[in-house]
Formats: structure tokens, C-alpha cells, sequence
């Protein structure tokens, strides 16, 4: 008995220092070895930022180059600027936790699935003509979050230039912004008395979900993918049944492991939304 109040007290806490915590990403083993491809070339390191579809504006390109750019002159809205090789290995280790490294496409790869048929901006990094990625990012809302989130790990002019990017797309902001949904979601009536454990994780480059009543136990992996969804609206659902006020504690694919941070963050801000709270 003394054992088990004592393995609770031991849970309890570590989720409470987890709560504190900044959300950060566990690695896969994916994305940890495309990021040491890119570390092993940093000196030759360069994103880039593309629109791709129709616009009745220009939208800006953005380039950030170790090796220095050479600039032409022609289109206003194409930028470049030189970077540091320690702000290149900052850069990738913020695509290490923002999922990109799990979910970019290879540069290099022989077949490509259809880019969006939609408008969208397509972000690509590589550190010679063997190694390297891109990812269409979409034209929305989540997009420019990735692209906030990708702002805030730059410095000096690659700060400026970013800022010349997202402000191209003020309008769009605003519009996505207070493009409200057409209905509330349902709030339930499901309650646990150790409150839930929801896990979160990439793979394939897909968002994956679980969420199953807390116990004094770790769940088995068998548990965990028996109650699995894929993607952030498959959850929704699932979160909706709760009672409002239930205890949602966000875990990677194991109990107590990290979740990826941005898709933490976006289920998390559901969880306030519909009235639970998120440890």
C-alpha cells in the first residue's frame, strides 16, 4: 500500500514538472538523422520560402544563405540574405522540434505526390545537391502559425526580411483570424476520476492521437494504438465527450515523454477552448 501511494505521489509530481516545462519535442530517430545530414553541411546551409498558385499581389521569396547571395536585380519581392552558420544550426534545430524534418519531402527523391491544388508556400532546405528537403506548408492560418514559429528563431536581417514575408500576408492574417466556425463544439459528459492521459506523435509525417483514462499504471502500446486517431480534427470528437473541467495531461507516445511542441500547443488550446484544463 505504502508502495503504491508512494508511486502516485512520484507521478504526480513529475507531471507537475512536466507542466511547467517548455513544451519541446522528443526527436525521432527520422528527423534526429536528417538534422545531422544538414549539420554536417552547415557551411553550404540555405531555406528557402516560396509561393506557389495565383495572387492578386505579389508575395515574397525568401532565401537565407550561409555562402553569400549573389543578388540580381529584377524582382522586388525576391529577397536573400546571409546568415551565420550558428543561426543556420538554430534554424535547424527549431525544424527538429516543429515537425518539419518528420514530414519534409527529399529533394532528391524519384517520384513526387501532387503538390496542393490549391495556393500554398512551399519551404525547402539543403546543404548541397544531395541533401536536402521541402514541405508544402498550405496557404492558411496554420501556416502562418509554422511561419511565426519559424520567425521567432531568427536574428538581424534574416528577422527583417521574415518580417517583409508575414507582412505580405497581413490581410490574409486578419481574415483567418476572424473566420469564426459555424458551430461550438459539444461539450460532454465523460469524467475520470485521475483525469485523462492524451498522447501525441508524429509518424509518416502525420499527426496521431490516443487519449484514454489516467490510472496509477503505464499504458501498454497495445493500449495506446487500440485507441489511436489520426489527425487534430479526429481528436476533436473524442475531446468533445469530456466534461468540462476534466484534467487532460499531454504526453508524447509515452506516458511522462514530451509531445511534438507545435501540435501540443494546438491541442492544448483546444482543451481551454471547450473548458478542460491541460497539464
Amino acid at each position: 500500500m505504502r508502495y503504491s501511494l508512494l508511486m502516485i505521489v512520484v507521478s504526480l509530481a513529475c507531471m507537475a514538472s512536466i507542466a511547467q516545462a517548455v513544451p519541446a519535442t522528443q526527436p525521432t530517430p527520422k528527423a534526429t538523422a536528417r538534422a545531422e545530414q544538414l549539420k554536417a553541411g552547415v557551411k553550404t546551409f540555405t531555406l528557402t520560402l516560396n509561393y506557389r498558385g495565383e495572387q492578386d499581389k505579389p508575395y515574397y521569396r525568401l532565401m537565407l544563405s550561409v555562402q553569400p547571395v549573389v543578388r540580381f536585380k529584377g524582382n522586388a519581392f525576391d529577397v536573400y540574405t546571409q546568415i551565420t552558420e550558428a543561426q543556420a544550426t538554430k534554424i535547424i534545430d527549431y525544424l527538429i522540434t516543429e515537425g518539419f524534418l518528420d514530414r519534409a519531402l527529399d529533394l532528391n527523391r524519384n517520384r513526387s505526390p501532387a503538390p496542393p491544388p490549391e495556393s500554398y508556400y512551399t519551404m525547402a532546405v539543403h546543404v548541397d545537391a544531395n541533401v536536402g528537403f521541402e514541405e508544402w506548408l498550405g496557404f492558411d492560418m496554420n501556416m502562418l502559425k509554422r511561419l511565426d514559429g519559424l520567425r521567432a528563431v531568427l536574428d538581424d536581417d534574416a528577422a527583417k526580411q521574415m518580417d517583409l514575408l508575414l507582412g505580405r500576408l497581413s490581410g490574409h492574417r486578419k481574415q483567418w483570424e476572424t473566420a469564426a466556425p459555424a458551430t461550438q463544439p459539444r461539450i460532454g459528459t465523460q469524467a475520470s476520476m485521475k483525469g485523462w492521459e492524451l498522447y501525441v506523435w508524429i509518424r509518416d509525417g502525420e499527426m496521431h492521437f490516443s487519449l484514454l483514462p489516467g490510472t496509477n499504471r503505464m499504458k501498454t502500446a497495445d493500449e495506446i494504438t487500440k485507441a489511436e486517431v489520426k489527425g487534430i480534427e479526429a481528436i476533436k470528437p473524442k475531446l468533445d465527450e469530456l466534461k468540462a473541467g476534466e484534467s487532460v495531461f499531454i504526453h508524447g507516445r509515452q506516458l511522462l515523454e514530451q509531445p511534438p511542441a507545435e501540435q501540443g500547443r494546438e491541442v492544448a488550446a483546444y482543451c481551454k477552448k471547450i473548458g478542460q484544463k491541460t497539464k
